[in-house]
Parts: C-alpha cells; structure tokens; sequence
C-alpha cells in the first residue's frame, strides 16, 4: 500500500493556481480557492509559522 505524502499549504496552493484556482477571500488562516470552469471551491488552512 502507497502512502500519502504530507503536504503543507504552500504546495498546496501551488497545486491549486497550477489547475487553475484563483485566491477569492482570506479570513484569518483559512484561504478560499475557487476554480470557475468546473465550479469548484476550496478552503485551505494556510498557518505559516
């Protein structure tokens, strides 16, 4: 069985814009994603530090 790598919000983020999701709001740590052409949206908690 695979494992799954751990990623941190940074690759993550890169991943998202890469597919083409694009930052729409930040609230604190948590960063709304959304992708328009398939309707798609995603929050991820980005805590640095």
């Amino acid at each position: 069985m695979t494992r799954i790598r751990r990623m941190n919000a940074v690759d993550v983020e890169r991943i998202l814009v890469r597919y083409g999701f694009e930052l729409v709001s930040q609230k604190g740590s948590h960063r709304k994603w959304r992708n328009l052409d398939r309707a798609i949206k995603r929050t991820i908690k980005s805590r640095l530090g």
